[in-house]
């Protein structure tokens, strides 16, 4: 269950209070504090981004047949350009599906076609899986799991 944490900002202008610069300064100061208390850019968290991607994928299963598949692969590719392309091949919006494919995986192949924006989204999309497989994969050799 998601809260929502919400700002209210009201400027009533019949109020004096808030004609006044103190009365104003007094509303800002009071409005920033109620930013500062919302939880903080969660967008950068990276359980923000697990949660969506659990979500995408037990919505949809196509999408969950092509992230598997995504992530299966990712480890072993070596560069960049391998990387890029294996994002493109498997989250790219498939022809027959334009109109239903998620936002967010649309966007995220979109990006990838910037050449100056390519690198980085390969390198935050590697991190991402290599950071899920630890929450899945007990260890790396029957001696770890042991």
């Amino acid at each position: 269950m998601s809260q929502r944490s919400e700002v209210v900002v009201s400027f009533n202008s019949v109020n004096p209070l808030y004609t006044h610069p103190a009365g104003i300064e007094a509303r800002v100061l009071e409005i920033g504090q109620q930013i500062f208390k919302l939880p903080k850019f969660r967008i950068f968290n990276k359980n923000f981004w697990y949660q969506k991607i659990i979500e995408l994928s037990t919505r949809d299963q196509r999408v969950k047949t092509q992230l598997f598949r995504f992530v299966d692969v990712l480890p072993v590719l070596q560069t960049v350009r391998q990387k890029r392309e294996h994002l493109l091949e498997y989250l790219s919006t498939p022809k027959d599906e334009k109109s239903s494919w998620p936002l967010s995986l649309k966007f995220i192949s979109n990006l990838v076609s910037f050449p100056f924006l390519d690198a980085m989204i390969v390198k935050i999309s590697d991190l991402q899986v290599r950071g899920m497989a630890e929450n899945f994969i007990v260890g790396e050799s029957l001696n770890d799991v042991l």
